[in-house]
């Protein structure tokens, strides 16, 4: 297994994991179903992040086949508070046949690494609370709960 950065060939590779992980967040919430153009927007919006200087996307290759991603980027607080960036871990994704071999960590150090080159020093991300494999990985990667995000249906 290998891990490298991105490249805009792997779009048709990335756009199907992508839709796997959009599947699997729409049935976890219905909030998250997938719109019908979803296809063109996720190839536009993977591009930009590979293209972008404050975001990447890491994959993970088993013989030449990607078999997970994680997308990394900087985003910028309100100039009122002391941090002026931090990181967010957007998106990370494995094929199911991979999980538990550490490939998702593996994804994770490589954004670490990233990160600290970019002089983060925190890094943020979103799990959806239904998502007990999420929560018990990245709570073993030593994340906190610091906010509970709420909704409500009008």
């Amino acid at each position: 297994m290998k891990i490298r950065k991105a490249r805009l060939s792997d779009l048709g590779e990335l756009i199907e994991l992508e839709e796997k992980i959009t599947a699997m967040h729409g049935q976890l919430d219905s909030f998250y179903e997938e719109a019908k153009n979803s296809e063109k927007e996720t190839k536009k919006f993977l591009k930009e992040q590979i293209k972008s200087k404050d975001s990447c996307i890491f994959v993970a290759e088993d013989e030449s086949r990607i078999i997970g991603y994680i997308i990394p980027n900087i985003a910028r607080m309100s100039k009122i508070f002391k941090v002026k960036e931090f990181g967010r871990i957007f998106s990370i994704f494995v094929l199911e046949k991979y999980r538990n071999k550490r490939i998702a960590k593996a994804l994770f150090e490589e954004s670490y690494k990233w990160f600290k080159t970019r002089k983060i020093k925190w890094v943020e991300l979103s799990v959806h609370i239904k998502n007990k494999g999420g929560i018990k990985f990245w709570e073993k990667s030593g994340f906190k709960t610091t906010n509970f995000k709420m909704r409500k249906l009008l």
